[in-house]
């Protein structure tokens, strides 16, 4: 009769061990996603500013191509 229950005890305390393993690898999955969510975040924000950048010395560009032309108009 107590090896009955010392093998539901022991079950049961396996089962918990699982669980906690369990929870310990969704922890350490969310800390991987919120890594990578911000490790993009970074690259979006980057690559957003080298486009402005880009976009600005273009139209920049634009700009004095049009002031050369209308000089040599004249």
């Amino acid at each position: 009769m107590d090896d009955e229950r010392g093998y539901e005890i022991f079950l049961k305390e396996g089962h918990n061990i699982k669980e906690k393993q369990k929870e310990k690898d969704v922890v350490k999955e969310k800390e991987a996603l919120l890594e990578a969510r911000l490790r993009l975040t970074h690259y979006r924000l980057v690559g957003f500013w080298l486009t402005i950048i880009l976009s600005s010395m273009g139209f920049i560009l634009s700009l004095y191509n049009l002031f050369l032309i209308m000089n040599v108009k004249k």
